[in-house]
């Protein structure tokens, strides 16, 4: 038998960006209003919805014109560094500041749709509930617990300057 975790805050923030700010900006954007308003409508997700959501992710890191993640990590990066900089070890940066790449956040859409839709099946008195592991979630040896990532979240070149650092 596999033990599932209490969960313990559904509400969740992006490091650095708490819960107003995104609010604040979803308030501006009719078009993500719709887009939220849609989660957990379904079990399973399309590519366009979680594109959407992708893109509002780089609103919410002040980049409104640019739609991928990737992108905004990319620039963020350049940033910190310097524009023609290149990363070395004694290079100040703090990742943390940095937008999920879209292998960890789509797990995390993933996650919280699942989350959405059992609240919106919740009238139901025994619903049709999907395993977890198909939703963003991994089994461990006793629990199961969120998937962090689809794959590595930092290209290995990067992975090892900053191995270098400490």
């Amino acid at each position: 038998m596999t033990y599932v975790r209490p969960f313990l805050d559904f509400n969740c923030a992006f490091k650095w960006k708490g819960k107003v700010n995104p609010l604040k900006k979803l308030e501006k954007w009719p078009k993500f209003q719709t887009c939220f308003s849609r989660l957990g409508d379904s079990w399973d997700l399309e590519e366009q919805f979680i594109s959407e959501l992708e893109e509002f992710t780089c609103i919410m890191y002040g980049y409104q014109r640019v739609k991928s993640v990737n992108t905004v990590q990319a620039l963020m990066l350049k940033k910190m560094v310097g524009k023609n900089e290149l990363i070395k070890t004694a290079s100040k940066i703090d990742l943390s500041k940095l937008p999920p790449c879209k292998h960890s956040l789509v797990p995390h859409i993933c996650r919280v749709n699942y989350r959405v839709a059992q609240w919106k099946h919740s009238h139901i008195s025994m619903p049709d509930i999907p395993p977890l592991v198909q939703h963003g979630w991994v089994r461990s040896e006793k629990f199961m617990q969120p998937g962090w990532s689809e794959k590595p979240v930092l290209p290995s070149c990067l992975v090892d300057v900053l191995a270098r650092k400490t």
